[in-house]
């Protein structure tokens, strides 16, 4: 392999949006003699704009970092990256959520990666696959849905000594619940997250049963009869860990 081709640092970072504000040139100024103190200052890159520094160019590690303490007027840890697409180099806040960390395993000399089923879409990241909470402070954009891979099943358990039959909803197994009405039963919710979105599909079974609603649950109607057969759905947003509001509910359902 040629010098000039040899694998240097390999780490690199793909820009979530336009990222001309986030790309940094570090400067060093002295001030007039006899002092002259050295005073350094992150100003942008210079012709960096929102056309050439877009969401989706690829940012490849050079080497040169840059340290709080040891760099006058950096207050965090900073990375010099180069932009092979504009040309452009400076330095970015490797943690800054305008970007994330992209195939790390390559050496600098190769070109962005492209989807091996057409080749020539070029890939944005990898997949994320985790068993814990993925959180953000910002809004989150996708081309497909954030959705839910399955049913939670809802099971009615039996009151003892004359007391109502009851099905917890605990909204931290999931988005989409069914509930299967075999008698009588009042549904009491649990685990309650702010902006957490449910979906209950009700299903009838041999008679008409009542579904009633437990304390924190604000909804449109005291109960709801669920004809025998028949199958109806009821929309949820929570409000916080003790209210769940009822955004909607169908009539039974055909088809």
């Amino acid at each position: 392999m040629a010098r000039h081709m040899k694998e240097v640092g390999s780490v690199s970072y793909i820009s979530t949006d336009s990222f001309h504000t986030n790309f940094y040139t570090y400067t060093i100024t002295s001030s007039p003699p006899p002092i002259f103190v050295k005073v350094g200052s992150l100003v942008p890159v210079a012709g960096a704009t929102s056309a050439n520094c877009p969401a989706g160019n690829v940012l490849r590690e050079n080497g040169k970092k840059l340290y709080p303490g040891a760099h006058s007027g950096v207050t965090t840890y900073m990375v010099g990256v180069f932009d092979i697409v504009s040309g452009l180099k400076g330095y970015i806040n490797p943690n800054d959520p305008m970007f994330a960390p992209y195939n790390s395993e390559r050496p600098l000399y190769q070109p962005d990666s492209v989807y091996t089923t057409d080749g020539t879409t070029k890939n944005l990241g990898p997949s994320v696959l985790t068993l814990g909470y993925i959180a953000a402070s910002e809004d989150m954009t996708t081309a497909g849905q954030v959705r839910s891979s399955s049913f939670t099943l809802l099971e009615i358990v039996d009151g003892i000594g004359g007391a109502v039959n009851t099905t917890i909803l605990d909204v931290s197994r999931g988005q989409v619940f069914t509930l299967v009405m075999t008698k009588d039963v009042t549904l009491i919710p649990a685990n309650m997250t702010t902006g957490a979105v449910v979906y209950l599909t009700i299903v009838g079974g041999a008679n008409t049963f009542i579904l009633s609603f437990g304390a924190g649950i604000k909804r449109v109607g005291v109960n709801f009869s669920v004809v025998a057969g028949a199958t109806y759905t009821i929309h949820f947003v929570c409000g916080g860990p003790t209210g769940m509001f009822e955004l909607g509910r169908t009539v039974a359902l055909t088809g």
